[in-house]
């Protein structure tokens, strides 16, 4: 092949040309007085609308994020030492019939919930939790052939 070939061979520049009937771009501006399209939220303790400052926040001041962990907080407590004895003492945790006792408190923390907090539930998701612990999916594999011992 000739070079005069080779040139000939390019494929052609192409230019981009605007499309009129195409929509003008959004901007979003986060200074006062400017429309902002932010969605707004129902605050996870109070139930008031509010427009959240980040994707992660769920309530609408400092106060209410903190009476909704504090509740979490001692709620979970308990909840954590009956779970910890069902889990690693279960001799003593049959006989006390722990996890009937787990599953009561959970039915009287949601009728709390309804008749204080309107309905609004006070936890949060499985799937927030699973996404900042993804490690407790994670398989344990061992080397070696296994044992019935070992898979009990």
């Amino acid at each position: 092949m000739t070079e005069a070939s080779v040139t000939r061979l390019r494929p052609p520049r192409v230019r981009l040309r605007l499309v009129a009937d195409a929509p003008p771009p959004v901007y979003r501006s986060n200074r006062p007085g400017h429309d902002d399209p932010k969605p707004r939220r129902t605050c996870d303790e109070c139930g008031e609308l509010f427009t959240p400052s980040t994707e992660r926040d769920g309530f609408c001041t400092t106060t209410c994020r903190k009476s909704f962990n504090n509740r979490r907080a001692v709620r979970g407590a308990e909840l954590y030492d009956l779970f910890m004895a069902l889990r690693f003492e279960r001799a003593t945790a049959k006989r006390l019939k722990t996890w009937m006792v787990i599953c009561r408190m959970a039915s009287l923390f949601r009728k709390e919930d309804r008749a204080e907090r309107a309905a609004r539930k006070s936890w949060r998701s499985s799937e927030v939790i699973f996404q900042r612990r993804p490690y407790l999916f994670a398989a344990v594999i061992k080397r070696g052939r296994s044992t019935d011992k070992e898979a009990g």
